[in-house]
C-alpha cells in the first residue's frame, strides 16, 4: 500500500509528519509526504497511473490524505487530479471547500437538523438593530473563512458592536464576507474537540482558552484535557463529519446547558497535544482505516 500525505514544506519535519512516518513503519505502509507544487498539473494527463513529479514520472499513490489547512488554488487542482485518477482521497477536494466555509457548513449541517448556534451572514451595509434583535447580546463576529479561532470577535454590547462595523465597511468598502452568531454564555472560554476518523469518533478534549478569553483554542494560548467521549455526542460528531463528505475532520462543540452545539468541523484538525490527552493513536487510526477502505 502506498500512501501519500499532502502538506506543506515548512511542515515536513513537525511532530506529526514524524507519527505519520512512525506509524506507517510500524504497518509496513510505504509513506511519502508530498507538497503539491512539486507536481504538474497536466489535463487530460499523459499517463494514466503516473504524474510528473520534480523532473520524472512517478506512479500514483494508492490513497492521499489530505492535511493542508487553506488549500491553494493549485492544491485543490492537485487534489481533483489525484481523485480523477483514482486515488482514494481522504478528505476529497469538495469537502475541504465546504468545511472551510463556514456559512455553507452552517446551511449544510442545518440542512441535516444538525444543532448549530443560530447565524445570520452579512449584508452591507449592515443592519445592525436587526442583527441585534435576532441573535442578542453579547455576539459573536467570524470571517467566512479562518482557523485557530483567527477571524473570531465578541460584542460585548451595540454600541461596540456598530463602532466596530462602521470601521470595516469603510476600510473593506464592504467586500468582506462576515457571519454573526449567537454567543453560547454556557461555553465561554471552553469547548469539546471530537476527532473523527470514518464512521467512529476515536477521542476527545476539552479545551479551555487562557485566563479571561473567550475563545478555547490550544493555538491562542489555551490548554486541552481529557474528555470522556459518550456515545450521544460521538454519533453527533460522526454525523456532522459525514454531513460534510469528511473522512478526517475534528468537530468542536459548545456546551449549551446540558447538551452541546457544534460549533465548527475542521477537515485538517491538528493532532499534537490531542494524542496525549485524548490517548488516541491518531495517524495510526487514519493509516488503519485508509486500509480498511482500499482492501
Amino acid at each position: 500500500m502506498r500512501i501519500w500525505v499532502l502538506t506543506r514544506k515548512e511542515r515536513l519535519k513537525t511532530y506529526q509528519a514524524s507519527r505519520f512516518k512512525e506509524e506507517a513503519e510500524y504497518l509496513g505502509v510505504q509513506l511519502r509526504h508530498v507538497c503539491a507544487e512539486d507536481f504538474e498539473i497536466v489535463e487530460p494527463s499523459d499517463k494514466p497511473d503516473k504524474i510528473w513529479y520534480k523532473g520524472k514520472y512517478i506512479s500514483i499513490p494508492d490513497v492521499l490524505i489530505t492535511r493542508v489547512t487553506g488549500m491553494s488554488y493549485f492544491s485543490f487542482a492537485f487534489v481533483r487530479l489525484l481523485q480523477r485518477m483514482g486515488v482514494l482521497v481522504m478528505n476529497s477536494a469538495s469537502s475541504i471547500e465546504l468545511a472551510e466555509d463556514k456559512l455553507r457548513t452552517v446551511q449544510v449541517l442545518t440542512a441535516k437538523g444538525l444543532p448549530i448556534p443560530k447565524s445570520i451572514l452579512a449584508k452591507f451595509p449592515v443592519d445592525t438593530d436587526y442583527i441585534g434583535q435576532q441573535l442578542g447580546y453579547p455576539l459573536i463576529m467570524k470571517t467566512v473563512h479562518g482557523a485557530k479561532g483567527e477571524g473570531v470577535v465578541l460584542f460585548e454590547n451595540q454600541s461596540q458592536f456598530k463602532d466596530v462595523i462602521t470601521v470595516l465597511q469603510k476600510a473593506t468598502e464592504g467586500k468582506t464576507n462576515l457571519i454573526f452568531q449567537r454567543y453560547i454564555a454556557s461555553s465561554f472560554g471552553r469547548d469539546v474537540r471530537v476527532f473523527v476518523v470514518g464512521d467512529q469518533a476515536i477521542g476527545a478534549v476539552m479545551r479551555q482558552g487562557a485566563e479571561g478569553q473567550f475563545k478555547a483554542n490550544v493555538s491562542a494560548g489555551g490548554s486541552a484535557h481529557y474528555f470522556a467521549l459518550d456515545k450521544q455526542l460521538a454519533d453527533l460528531a460522526v454525523e456532522a463529519s459525514q454531513a460534510l463528505g469528511l473522512s478526517i475532520a475534528g468537530v468542536d462543540f459548545l456546551f449549551d446547558g446540558e447538551g452541546f452545539l457544534i460549533g465548527e468541523v475542521n477537515s485538517s484538525p491538528s493532532f499534537q497535544g490531542f494524542e496525549t490527552d485524548s490517548k488516541a493513536n491518531v495517524p495510526r487510526l487514519i493509516l488503519e482505516y485508509a486500509l480498511k477502505i482500499k482492501s
